[in-house]
């Protein structure tokens, strides 16, 4: 499952620890040209499947159909996939990936994938052809989509969570503990009965106690 961090980012594929694969979040926006699109015969087989007019046309049955993606302006280089899998299928569109080397070892010449473009209220997607300038892998020309159908993902190498940059907004702090919230002061209303209830784990704590300190009678007195 992707993960997003405050910087429009999600992760996918290969191990974060390694060679993670982290994709930039640009919205509202597709490539403008279909031929950035990898069509179904530079596609893994495995993938290639998936192509809506092939699963779809005939029926499908089952849990990975998705057949409501189904997109007629450019039918050959459209999956019915949920996001999910499109960056699956992204990720086995790599040259580290075991199926891809695999392919091209077999003499196959499947095309590599920089990123995606799915779509917001179908299961569809389309994956985005490498295109390399100056020895360095660039992105496609965008073009403005209307009616925010479309979210576009730039595939990038790297893994999220490794680096200071990773977090660079705060979303809060969370503290793990099965103490009581330390330093903190309880002021009470004198000459007034009241109680403080302290819950512990069921194995106490070694030397857990409640201080309170009687203000209202000198000299200060001190009960544990």
């Amino acid at each position: 499952m992707g993960i997003y961090n405050g910087d429009g980012m999600v992760s996918s594929g290969f191990d974060p620890a390694n060679d993670g694969t982290v994709y930039k979040l640009v919205e509202e926006t597709t490539c403008a040209d279909p031929a950035a699109y990898i069509a179904v015969g530079s596609m893994l087989p495995e993938w290639a499947e998936h192509q809506c007019t092939t699963k779809c046309d005939q029926g499908c049955i089952g849990s990975r159909c998705f057949c409501d993606g189904a997109d007629p302006d450019i039918p050959d280089r459209n999956l019915c996939l949920s996001a999910e899998l499109c960056r699956a299928a992204c990720d086995a569109h790599d040259h580290r990936s075991p199926a891809f080397v695999a392919a091209v070892a077999a003499g196959g010449t499947p095309s590599v994938c920089s990123g995606i473009d799915i779509a917001k209220e179908t299961s569809s997607c389309r994956l985005i052809m490498e295109q390399v300038v100056d020895g360095a892998p660039v992105d496609c020309t965008l073009a403005a989509v209307q009616q925010e159908k479309y979210l576009h993902l730039r595939k990038v190498y790297g893994s999220v969570c490794t680096h200071a940059g990773d977090f660079g907004e705060r979303a809060g702090v969370l503290t793990v503990t099965n103490r009581v919230q330390v330093g903190v002061d309880y002021v009470l209303d004198p000459h007034m009965t009241q109680s403080i209830e302290v819950t512990e784990p069921a194995s106490p704590i070694p030397g857990a106690e409640l201080l309170t300190f009687d203000d209202t009678t000198p000299p200060r007195g001190l009960s544990r």
